[in-house]
């Protein structure tokens, strides 16, 4: 089914336009009579410029005319990609494309004191840092950017701040609104319990506040839990130019909230020998924790009670995303209705890796139980401005789309599998590996995916290798092929990987062999190089892994418009570069089965 798209009543305009510039956040003018009943609360007042301008076709190009200024809620940033298409209010899929733009991957220093922050216009010894362009004015001169040193260049990579604060922070409405709140000052007393938190080693739990969603636990955990992190969110807050906080109108001074050497892959154009990042696509950053807990307060207890003692029924509500985006006042008290936007799930993937889940729930003895029924609740229109008192208008959260749950089955139990990056005979850790190998030595980009299974983790040195644990049973019934040993306690280990190389992009799916039986490689891929929904990587690793024929494989494939092919294993040699090298070219010299062999 096609992903509906989302209309913006505020960006509405006839015909193909494009958002040019993120500016400056805007304070809006408060209405005393429309205000009388609000919370006091900054977050609903902020608003952030949002420059768009008409595509029109000039020859064999297209331009863009006519640019306007629309101030828009800031809930609604994480909407807002830079060049995303608009036509007619409706926010396109597709970006506009630059000239000479191209998608990158780079080494970079965060590190405080290798990031310059300069406004629009400032000069060094060489002249203007950033050149001028056919769209800028003297609107802009308040304008910050962040300078990287690169190639020792003070301004090697030059990042606008606002693109900096969209990509780190902005990773929902809810995150966005709560960093430029004074919320972020003291985020122990709005957000979390850190009495009932733990924030530091490799398993963390954040008790969050009544109201706080957890579907951002894991960003929430990334900026509060760490010292440095937390002070970055907070200079965001605390740094209102030119007037300090009673300041109207101000440009978003933001650094990332990380520091020393990490991977990004941006897209950008040069000036000369400096890079002008136009957007941040994707991070490399590996979180100090592998395990995440949540839980919160007035959590209701379990009943032990069934059939025979039917409680009241209660409604389990479900909210359909939003027909319309607009900029009313939302009623705060009001259930959210979710904008799933599949980019933001990509940013950082192995952030996205982190095992997530809420702490076990407590018995009771309580014989009153609920029985519950689901409703949908269609929406018309929704908004991320807070402060409405009324009932017209439900709030809106813009956000990734949430991964499935899992089921949780009653099992006997099962030896706790933890692969070791010593065992290179096994398959599944060598390729695991190899990958790592290639994406740290720059060949190529590599996310390690987990669409859905149990997780476990290969460590490598400080890396942390995301692996997939195939289930103890299916339907009900346990199999040989889901467990490495013959006593059926060992489930199997599998990699799934996205690998970028050299403009294209495949998936790798690697099973840990079972008992002797090695298995070669598979590759999954969709001309032209597009992504394949975690979905079908779920349903493909278990049609691999399971003895059925291959035939079935390619009925599934062609039926999806997958190609897929296998990659036999082979002694690699040379160093770790080398090796790396070779195995990339292997995996993607593979060409797609065209005549099913029996076997693997």
């Amino acid at each position: 089914m096609a992903r509906r798209l989302t209309y913006h009543k505020l960006l509405h305009r006839d015909g193909l336009w494009r958002i040019v510039n993120l500016k400056y956040l805007v304070q809006r003018e408060s209405n005393t009579h429309l205000d009388a009943d609000r919370v006091d609360d900054s977050r609903g007042d902020l608003r952030i410029q949002v420059v768009i301008g008409r595509v029109v076709k000039v020859g064999e190009r297209t331009e863009t005319e006519d640019l306007e200024t629309v101030p828009v809620p800031i809930g609604d940033l994480p909407l807002l990609r830079r060049n995303r298409l608009v036509r007619d209010g409706y926010l396109l899929h597709e970006q506009y494309k630059l000239g000479e733009e191209a998608d990158l991957r780079l080494t970079l220093d965060l590190s405080p004191e290798n990031l310059n922050f300069f406004r629009r216009f400032a000069t060094d010894k060489s002249g203007s840092i950033l050149n001028s362009t056919k769209h800028s004015s003297e609107d802009d001169k308040e304008s910050l950017f962040v300078g990287i040193g690169y190639n020792s260049d003070p301004f090697g990579i030059i990042i606008p701040c606002v693109d900096i604060f969209s990509f780190f922070y902005a990773n929902s409405t809810f995150l966005t609104q709560l960093v430029l709140s004074e919320s972020i000052l003291k985020p122990e007393i709005a957000v979390y319990d850190s009495e009932k938190s733990k924030i530091s080693g490799r398993y963390r739990k954040i008790w969050l506040k009544e109201g706080i969603p957890s579907k951002d636990a894991r960003f929430l955990a990334m900026l509060l839990f760490d010292e440095y992190a937390l002070e970055a969110a907070q200079s965001i807050y605390l740094h209102r130019d030119p007037d300090g906080r009673n300041a109207k109108i101000w440009p978003i001074r933001a650094t990332p909230p990380i520091k020393g050497k990490t991977r990004l892959k941006v897209k950008g154009r040069y000036q000369g020998s400096r890079l002008i990042v136009t957007e941040i696509l994707k991070c490399d950053w590996t979180p100090p924790f592998d395990y995440l807990e949540w839980e919160r307060d007035n959590r209701s207890s379990k009943s032990t009670s069934g059939i025979l003692h039917p409680g009241p029924i209660r409604k389990l509500v479900d909210i359909d995303s939003p027909e319309e985006i607009s900029d009313e006042l939302g009623d705060r008290r009001t259930v959210p209705s979710e904008v799933k936007q599949a980019y933001l799930g990509h940013r950082f993937p192995r952030l996205k890796a982190v095992s997530v889940k809420r702490s076990p729930k407590p018995s009771s003895s309580d014989k009153n139980s609920a029985r519950y029924a689901r409703e949908n609740v269609p929406t018309k229109e929704a908004t991320t401005a807070l402060g409405g008192s009324g009932p017209s208008k439900r709030r809106a959260d813009i956000r990734e789309p949430e991964e499935s749950p899992r089921e949780a089955t009653t099992q006997r139990e099962l030896e706790n599998v933890q692969p070791q990056a010593e065992d290179i005979s096994d398959q599944c850790v060598s390729s695991a590996l190899m990958l790592l190998a290639a994406h740290n030595h720059d060949l190529a980009w590599v996310d390690f995916i987990n669409p859905g299974f149990a997780k476990t983790t290969l460590l490598s040195g400080e890396d942390h290798i995301p692996l997939c644990l195939l289930p103890s049973t299916i339907d009900n019934k346990e199999s040989a092929w889901l467990f490495s040993d013959k006593s059926k306690l060992r489930q199997r280990v599998a990699l799934i990987a996205r690998v970028e190389y050299r403009g294209e992009v495949r998936f790798v799916i690697e099973l840990q062999k079972r008992m002797n039986q090695s298995i070669s490689t598979t590759l999954i891929w969709r001309n032209p190089h597009s992504e394949i929904q975690k979905s079908l990587l779920n349903e493909l690793l278990l049609l691999i892994a399971a003895p059925t024929k291959p035939t079935e494989r390619t009925r599934f494939t062609t039926a999806h418009d997958l190609q897929w092919g296998r990659c036999w294993h082979k002694t690699l040699k040379g160093t770790e570069f080398q090796r790396a090298e070779e195995f990339l070219s292997r995996l993607f010299e593979t060409s797609p089965l065209q005549e099913e062999d029996e076997g693997y």
